[in-house]
């Protein structure tokens, strides 16, 4: 095995993947669609495998990571511009919980479980399901909660009885 090979190819690759992931933009960071899922897993398979097989020219993972990268970017404009892609590609958010009860069929829908709604309710400090007006299960898996009226906390800005 030849040790200084791997060290330069990784190197390179390292190198590589960070210009293409810059390039791809900080939207892919904060937020990972089902496509930046599939590209990022395609890149990290690509990269491995030029690194680990000394015969393969290091080009052979390069352009097709380029070309994913090129992919990416394309679809990314694509779905700024249209509104319809988006909905095909990322969905639309989901109505999970209605004037304080539970929409079943939305949740099954989605496979999201009651232990996953709780959960994600507690992370917000909602302890009852029927303080909540709406939840919206956003495309990111998110979850948007608005308590009802009287359930708001108290603010600095709240008005006073």
């Amino acid at each position: 095995m030849d040790w200084w090979t791997i060290f330069f190819r990784t190197l390179f690759m390292y190198f590589f993947l960070l210009l293409m992931l810059r390039l791809m933009g900080k939207r892919e960071i904060g937020k990972l669609s089902i496509f930046d899922l599939i590209v990022s897993l395609m890149i990290a398979d690509l990269s491995a495998t030029v690194i680990e097989d000394h015969k393969l020219p290091v080009m052979a993972s390069a352009f097709p990571i380029a070309l994913l990268v090129g992919l990416q970017i394309l679809m990314s404009i694509v779905l700024l511009k249209s509104r319809k892609a988006r909905q095909i590609v990322d969905g639309d958010p989901t109505i999970i919980i209605k004037n304080g009860k539970i929409q079943p069929e939305a949740m099954a829908k989605h496979r999201y479980n009651m232990d996953d709604l709780l959960m994600q309710l507690r992370d917000k400090n909602i302890a009852n399901v029927a303080d909540v007006e709406f939840a919206i299960l956003e495309t990111s898996g998110k979850l948007s909660v608005f308590p009802k009226e009287e359930k708001k906390p108290v603010t600095k800005d709240s008005p006073q009885s």
